[in-house]
Parts: structure tokens; C-alpha cells; sequence
């Protein structure tokens, strides 16, 4: 029984992170100062990346040039308040519903110009793409 647990752990419990590590960590380090509503934000734009490509959250996230944050030596290991206020954003009800993409008010991407503008909260602009050009 030991030697099931062990390989189980080998092929299960080390290898990646959890998706809930991956979401929690995500909205703390996105949207920290950006209250409750800002993490809903960032999350709706994640799932729906998900929804959209059937990728799992932590594919999603750790995708090339779409978190200034995250490296290759990134640790998705999130702490129990990361994990609880994931947990309750998660229960909340869509506040960007159909959002792909969000940047700072402080930045300028060029993508924005071939986005369908979907909200503002506090300093993220939220967009989804825009469809019947």
C-alpha cells in the first residue's frame, strides 16, 4: 500500500502545479490592490481562455508574453489567504463576461485597436475580441 501512495505522489502530486495554486497566485499578483470585483476581472478573463482554447488554467497562465510575472523558475505554490480569497472570487458571478484580454491603464498595447472595449475596473481596461469585422 506505501509503494501506491509513493508512485502516485511521483506521477500526480509533484510534477505541476494545481490549477487552484495557479488561479490564486494569478489574482494576487495581478490584481492585489484591485479589491475584489479587479480579482473577479481577472479571473473571468482566464476561464474564458480556458473555455475558448480547452487549456487548463495553469497552460493558460503560463503561456509566453501573457504575465510580466511569471519565469520559468515561477513557484505556483499559494498561501492560504491566496487560496481563500480565490476561493470566494470564484463564487462571485462574471463582472467582464466574455473578456480575453486586460491590461494596465498605464500601458498601451497595440492590440487594444482590434478589441471590442468591455470595462474598466480601477487600473485593468478589459476587452474581448471582436467579432463580424
Amino acid at each position: 500500500m506505501k509503494w501506491i501512495f509513493i508512485i502516485l505522489l511521483l506521477l500526480f502530486g509533484f510534477s505541476e502545479a494545481s490549477n487552484v495554486d495557479c488561479l490564486a497566485i494569478a489574482l494576487y499578483k495581478e490584481a492585489a490592490t484591485e479589491g475584489l470585483l479587479g480579482k473577479k476581472a481577472v479571473l473571468d478573463v482566464i476561464q474564458t481562455r480556458m473555455n475558448e482554447s480547452g487549456k487548463t488554467a495553469c497552460q493558460i497562465i503560463k503561456e509566453p508574453h501573457q504575465f510580466s510575472w511569471v519565469t520559468k523558475d515561477t513557484k505556483f505554490v499559494a498561501t492560504k489567504e491566496q487560496l481563500t480569497t480565490y476561493r470566494f472570487v470564484s463564487k462571485m458571478p462574471p463582472v467582464v463576461k466574455g473578456a480575453t484580454h486586460f491590461h494596465t491603464s498605464y500601458s498601451n498595447p497595440k492590440w487594444r485597436k482590434h478589441m471590442k472595449f468591455v470595462g474598466r475596473i480601477k487600473h485593468h481596461l478589459f476587452y474581448s475580441e471582436r467579432h463580424g469585422k
